[in-house]
């Protein structure tokens, strides 16, 4: 599994990967899909899916050939992009994922992502980390670049002063290239990241053609003001409706319904030109299109919420929070943090008052998890081993879901939080062995999965989300709530509330601050 940042080139390194096999093969057949095309999935399971896709593309192998070669581990699978599958549908596909895998143990999978805390429960998976470019890797990235020498040599000549004050963004391949395109309209780079994003467009709005000294057309008759309020209307609509991917018409009708908002009398067609030549944010794959980076998307949709539609913003945060891979969020506080203070922040913290007022941290794991709804879901699953004498055992798989009141406000402060460097301390240390194998031995039964929800001195443990009541004996409950309270799970949640309250109150803090000055000032 491989983690990292939106821009980081986590595709681009896919493909090379995928492209080595064919190269210099080692025995295994790769193959190389794009996940978010499971977003439009009608399959009874992914070994379907990944067997179309493969004969989509001309193969000829028969559909008994390909599970058995799955079960001899006989290919090796590209998966890329699990962050661009709908949210309400990750779930599923995590459980199809794991089913792979989990039912053909010698089949190879490397799979791409933003990170995600549901990855802690993949241990079937190895995780590696994209590294952040270093000051000489993103020098010869630059150097590479296909872009006017002038410039390049320009913007080389002062690379260390500019890599020593924007590190953050010379370290990532794409804001790294989006820089050097910045400069060449202007010079002063700017520090926080939404305002990198305008100048990029600017850059990208009124850019020459640098090697024939001609300023690009537009198509459409709109103002550069009228243009990003349309786009912006354009990138929030789409972000909404998780389309990251569409064919003409599907495109044509999202312009449309921006234009309804903007009110706008402009050529559909047009406008589609302009985003995909002229400013360049979308770009045509065989029949489809998407977007050249899903970042811009992102940015787009941030300034919209903060500048251009400032309505429904608890329903908007609230419907956006649990996309925590994303950066649509934290940049809407970082564009307007008066707006994300005071129509989001002191309304939930009015509502959630008597958690983030609480005077002492005794039980804040019970009194955080009840309003956030958290429960553990530990997958026991059985070891595929050719020895027989091991095909007994079973292993765990933990992952966590939040779905209680405060779910979705806890999920949008942690990512917000998150992005202003509010991290938890690492707590892996802790240990979910022991209550692992109390839990197989008093839960034999149900072997597949149990949900986990812990209360104070009560624990429930159900093979079905409902956590209908069940009967656990006295002994056998003290001894799994003692357990599970020396684990890593419990650590997780204390930490993560301490971060959360703490949070709040700066934000609260904050706000406070400005309200009482500027009613000072007039």
């Amino acid at each position: 599994m491989i983690l990292g940042a939106g821009g980081g080139g986590k595709s681009m390194f896919m493909r090379y990967l995928w492209l080595s096999y064919f190269e210099k093969p080692d025995g295994l057949i790769p193959f190389f899909l794009e996940l978010r095309h499971l977003n439009n999935f009608t399959h009874n399971n992914i070994e379907d899916f990944i067997y179309h896709s493969i004969t989509k593309s001309g193969s000829q192998i028969r559909q008994d050939e390909f599970n058995r070669a799955l079960r001899n581990g006989e290919f090796i699978l590209f998966l890329d992009g699990f962050d661009e599958i709908n949210f309400d549908r990750r779930q599923r596909f995590q459980d199809l994922i794991l089913q792979l895998k989990n039912s053909n143990p010698k089949l190879c999978i490397v799979l791409t992502s933003r990170p995600d805390e549901r990855f802690m429960g993949w241990d079937d998976f190895s995780v590696a980390k994209v590294e952040a470019l270093d000051e000489e890797r993103s020098k010869l990235l630059i150097e590479r670049a296909d872009y006017d020498a002038d410039l390049k040599s320009k913007f080389l000549q002062r690379f260390e002063s500019l890599f020593s004050a924007h590190q953050d963004f010379l370290s990532n391949p794409l804001l790294a290239y989006m820089m050097l395109v910045s400069f060449s309209y202007n010079p002063d780079i700017p520090k926080r990241m939404f305002q990198f994003y305008e100048q990029a467009f600017e850059a990208l709005y009124h850019r020459h053609d640098l090697t024939k000294g001609y300023k690009r057309i537009f198509h459409c008759d709109l103002d550069k003001f009228d243009f990003l309020r349309l786009t912006a209307y354009f990138c929030l609509k789409t972000y909404y409706d998780e389309q990251i991917e569409f064919t003409r018409s599907e495109l044509l009708d999202a312009i449309n319904q921006a234009q309804t908002i903007e009110a706008h009398q402009v050529s559909s067609e047009h406008f589609l030109d302009d985003l995909t030549i002229s400013v360049c944010l979308l770009k045509l794959e065989g029949l489809t299109y998407t977007f050249t980076h899903r970042s811009f998307q992102e940015y787009f949709a941030a300034y919209c919420i903060a500048r251009v539609a400032s309505r429904n913003i608890e329903e908007i945060f609230s419907k956006f929070a649990a996309r925590v891979s994303d950066s649509v969020l934290p940049m809407v506080a970082d564009i307007n943090p008066d707006l994300f203070r005071e129509k989001y922040v002191i309304p939930n913290t009015q509502k959630f008052k008597s958690l983030i007022d609480r005077k002492t941290d005794a039980k804040i794991y019970e009194s955080f998890s009840a309003r956030t709804g958290s429960v553990f879901t530990i997958h026991l699953d059985k070891v595929f081993s050719e020895v027989v004498s091991k095909r007994k055992q079973k292993r765990a798989q933990i992952t966590l879901r939040h779905s209680g009141e405060m779910a979705d406000f806890y999920y949008a402060i942690r990512s917000v939080a998150s992005n202003q460097g509010w991290a938890r301390h690492d707590s892996s240390t802790k240990d979910d062995m022991k209550f692992e194998r109390l839990a197989l031995k008093k839960f034999e039964k149900l072997f597949d999965r149990i949900f986990v929800l812990v209360e104070a001195n009560r624990i429930r443990i159900s093979s079905s989300e409902s956590l209908a009541d069940n009967q656990i004996p006295p002994d056998d409950e003290a001894g799994l709530v003692d357990a599970f309270k020396q684990s890593r799970m419990h650590a997780f949640i204390v930490e993560e509330a301490k971060i959360f309250i703490a949070f709040v109150k700066q934000e609260r803090k904050a706000y406070k601050s400005v309200s009482g000055a500027f009613s000072d000032l007039f």
